[in-house]
């Protein structure tokens, strides 16, 4: 059922039972050219083909599809204000890609991406590790808000940013920015390196993988194997090694 929800002054829609329609259809009437009086009910039952529907999915352009998704909040703006969003694009370069300019550009072209294509899989996702009170929810809770509604603040230990944040053009601007991206040539799959992810790549390496990565100059020169025992790794035994 679609209604207008004036808090959030968009429309929104509820699934419903068929007994729920219908006590709520009946409550409602509707005077027509023809008929008047009409429960909504009755008109319904009258032009159910009308509003019979193939499919529900999150988005789609068929006709005889109903779309979850109705747009985004934000509205794009002709000329983008950077003054109003660069504060916020610096503290993700800044903090959340700790100066990296290429972490930075892969976290811009994957908002970018998720608000250009809402019904598409980004098959990326990002994962912030660090400390309390680094900035962790401010950077989710703007893009929340960039899409959607429900959403939690954090914005009390970022006085600056929050400042920022709360006038009344920064959305837009950020909406705008992140819609009119170049994303064309950009692919979330090949992400970029970052100390967590060596983390991880160190520790799935075997002793073995180890020893040839930081020995591979010398054993591409055929090192000896009186040298290649004594820089054995200590995690393998003798035996281990030499099979």
């Amino acid at each position: 059922m679609k209604r207008y929800d004036s808090t959030a002054k968009r429309c929104t829609f509820d699934i419903l039972s068929d007994d729920t329609a219908k006590k709520m259809s009946y409550k409602a009437k509707w005077d027509g050219f023809r008929k008047k009086n009409l429960k909504l009910w009755s008109l319904f039952q009258e032009c159910a083909e009308l509003f019979r529907l193939r499919d529900i999915s999150f988005i789609s352009d068929e006709q005889d599809a109903f779309s979850i998704f109705q747009s985004l909040k934000h509205k794009l703006i002709k000329e983008i204000n950077m003054n109003t969003i660069q504060l916020y694009l610096d503290f993700i370069k800044e903090v959340i890609a700790a100066n990296d300019i290429h972490i930075y550009e892969y976290i811009l072209n994957w908002i970018s991406f998720i608000i250009q294509h809402p019904g598409v899989k980004s098959t990326a996702d990002i994962i912030i590790r660090g400390v309390q009170e680094t900035g962790k929810n401010t950077f989710t809770d703007v893009i929340c808000d960039v899409m959607a509604d429900a959403h939690r603040r954090n914005f009390e230990h970022f006085d600056k940013i929050q400042q920022t944040i709360n006038q009344a053009d920064f959305y837009a601007n950020l909406y705008t920015f992140f819609m009119k991206r170049d994303i064309s040539q950009a692919n979330l799959q090949v992400i970029p390196i970052t100390e967590a992810k060596k983390d991880i790549k160190q520790v799935n390496k075997s002793p073995v993988d180890n020893f040839v990565v930081k020995y591979l100059k010398q054993l591409k020169q055929r090192m000896e194997c009186n040298f290649a025992e004594d820089c054995k790794p200590k995690e393998l035994t003798e035996f281990q090694f030499k099979a």
